[in-house]
C-alpha cells in the first residue's frame, strides 16, 4: 500500500470526566479500561444483557481525562446507553467533535512524521486495516499546514472501502448489528477475558469458555466481475445455503471482486462456495 493519508469525517469525540470515569466505563465495555494508561488506547463495545454488540469505538486515556472516539452514527445512541447505567457515579460526557479536526496517517516513517510536527493536540498509534497508522487530532484548521506539508496522496472514500474490506474489518450498520455477538465478527481485539463484570459478559465468556459462535465473518474472493449486494446468499456448490454478504468491493490488490459475509459455524472448514453463481474462495486475513 502507498503512504496515504485522509482526513476523519466520520467520527465523534467525547470527552470523559469525573473520578469514577474509568471505574464506570470499565464495568460497562468489553475491554480493560481500568487499567488503561495514560497515552494509550484499546477498541472496545459496548454490548446487551445478552451480549448482543450494540456499538463498538475506541477509548483513549489521559492524564486527567478519556476520550471516546466512534463513528458519529453511534454517538447518542452509546450516550442515551451509558447514561442509563449512571447512580451516583461522579462521570460526565462533553461532545467536544467540533473543536477537533482528526486525520490519520497510514504508511511508514508515521513516527518520524509526527516529531517534525507539533500542530496536534494528541495522537495515537494503532493498526489500521491491519497497517501502522497514526491517529491525529488538533484544533480546528490547525492541520491545514500539516497536510500541505505533507506529500502524501490523499485517500478517497472508495479506496478507504477497499482497503477495509480487504482487511475484514467490519463496520458497524454494515458488517455488525445488534444481532451479532462480538466474536462473530472477530471482534476479539475489543475484549478482555480477564477483567472483571461487564454488562454481557455472561454469554461472551460462557461462548469463549463452553460454546462456539453460530456463523463466523469471513471474506471470500469472486471469480466474476458482478458486486454481490448486502444480503447475498453464500451457498455451498450444491446449493446449500451457508451464509450471507455484508460488504462487497473490486479489490486492486486482488485483481477481483471481493466479498465479506457471515457463513455458518457447520461449514466453517468447507473451502467451495457460490456467491452470484460465481465461485468463490475464501480469503485468509
Amino acid at each position: 500500500m502507498r503512504q496515504a493519508f485522509f482526513w476523519i469525517t466520520d467520527r465523534s469525540i467525547i470527552k470523559v470526566t469525573g473520578k469514577d470515569s474509568k471505574t464506570f466505563l470499565d464495568r460497562i465495555l468489553t475491554n480493560d479500561i481500568l487499567n488503561l494508561g495514560a497515552g494509550k488506547g484499546c477498541h472496545t463495545c459496548l454490548c446487551s444483557n445478552k451480549g448482543k454488540v450494540l456499538a463498538d469505538f475506541y477509548v483513549y486515556a489521559f492524564l486527567d481525562h478519556l476520550v471516546m472516539n466512534c463513528d458519529v452514527s453511534l454517538k447518542d445512541k452509546i450516550l442515551s446507553e451509558l447514561q442509563r447505567y449512571i447512580i451516583m457515579e461522579d462521570i460526565q460526557f462533553e461532545d467536544v467533535y467540533n473543536q477537533h479536526q482528526g486525520l490519520i496517517l497510514i504508511g511508514e516513517d508515521i513516527s518520524e512524521v509526527l516529531r517534525e510536527n507539533s500542530a496536534h493536540e494528541w495522537s495515537h498509534f494503532k493498526k489500521r486495516w491491519g497497517y501502522p497508522a497514526l491517529e491525529i487530532w488538533a484544533k480546528p484548521n490547525a492541520l491545514t499546514p500539516f497536510v500541505q506539508k505533507l506529500s502524501w496522496p490523499l485517500l478517497s472514500p472508495e479506496e478507504q472501502e477497499e482497503c477495509r474490506i480487504e482487511s475484514m474489518t467490519p463496520k458497524y450498520g454494515i458488517d455488525i448489528t445488534e444481532e451479532n455477538i462480538p466474536q462473530e465478527a472477530n471482534l476479539y481485539d475489543a475484549i478482555s477475558f480477564t477483567k472483571g463484570c461487564y454488562i454481557g459478559q455472561e454469554t461472551i465468556a460462557r461462548l469463549q469458555n463452553r460454546g462456539h459462535v453460530n456463523k463466523t465473518l469471513v471474506l471470500f474472493k469472486l471469480s466474476g466481475n458482478a458486486v454481490p449486494k448486502p444480503n447475498t446468499k453464500i451457498t455451498l456448490e450444491n446449493g446449500e445455503e451457508a451464509g450471507f454478504v455484508t460488504s462487497s468491493i473490486f479489490s486492486k490488490k486482488f485483481q477481483a471482486v471481493i466479498s465479506m459475509g457471515y457463513v455458518k459455524y457447520l461449514y466453517r472448514q468447507e473451502t467451495a462456495f457460490k456467491i452470484n453463481s460465481y465461485k468463490a474462495e475464501r480469503i485468509a486475513c
